[in-house]
């Protein structure tokens, strides 16, 4: 993120993702991340995210009828526990599962950890 700090719109950008981080982001704070997903936040990135297929994919999410893990590093810095925990929520079924001390390739920081938490969903 901090590659992007020269923008006019990274102030705006990293107090959303900070709040969101804390587990406090609102849909203003997730929208506020936008331009970090493009390359250049010029007209054609700006357009492309205002059409909101985004929010088609959440609601299509939101119809998926089968159980879903999403299983967080505690210290994952590319997708943050309270972030999981906010996306979790797209799935009818979903479950949450946080791994402490877990980064972002838990299987690896905790294999024993990763698949007793695997199994216990898949058992579920």
């Amino acid at each position: 993120m901090e590659l992007r700090r020269s923008e006019p719109w990274f102030g705006r950008g990293i107090a959303a993702f900070d709040r969101i981080q804390a587990g406090l982001g609102t849909d203003e704070d997730w929208a506020a991340l936008g331009p970090f997903f493009y390359g250049r936040w010029d007209a054609l990135a700006q357009a492309h995210f205002a059409a909101g297929e985004s929010q088609v994919t959440t609601a299509a999410l939101g119809t998926l009828g089968l159980p879903v893990l999403v299983l967080a590093g505690g210290v994952d810095l590319q997708w943050p526990p309270a972030a999981l925990a906010e996306f979790v929520k797209m799935f009818p079924e979903g479950q949450y599962v946080e791994q402490p001390g877990a980064g972002h390739y838990p299987w690896l920081d905790d294999a024993r950890q990763f698949a007793a938490a695997v199994t216990a969903f898949l058992d579920g």
